[in-house]
């Protein structure tokens, strides 16, 4: 269930980045005179935004899966890591 997560937010993320992309593109060229590279940055974009968002994706999963194996057990949930000590 969570790949599906993964992977269907990535897609999304990729999809808007295209979109970001090739529309950032078309707005600073002439009108019909940059068709191939809106298409080439649109696909960069889409590769980049994709990957990005399936990494932070993977992330949070794995974190959430932590945190729920940890309550599971009858463990206190892992914290952030960056508490000070109680003086």
């Amino acid at each position: 269930m969570s790949r599906a997560w993964v992977t269907g937010t990535a897609a999304l993320g990729g999809l808007i980045g295209a979109t970001l992309g090739s529309t950032v593109t078309v707005v600073g060229c002439r009108p019909d005179s940059c068709v191939i590279s809106a298409g080439i940055v649109a696909i960069l974009a889409a590769l980049v935004s994709a990957a990005g968002v399936g990494i932070v994706m993977t992330l949070v999963v794995r974190s959430l899966e932590e945190w729920r194996a940890a309550e599971a057990e009858g463990r206190e949930p892992p914290s952030a890591g960056c508490e000070t000590p109680e003086t």
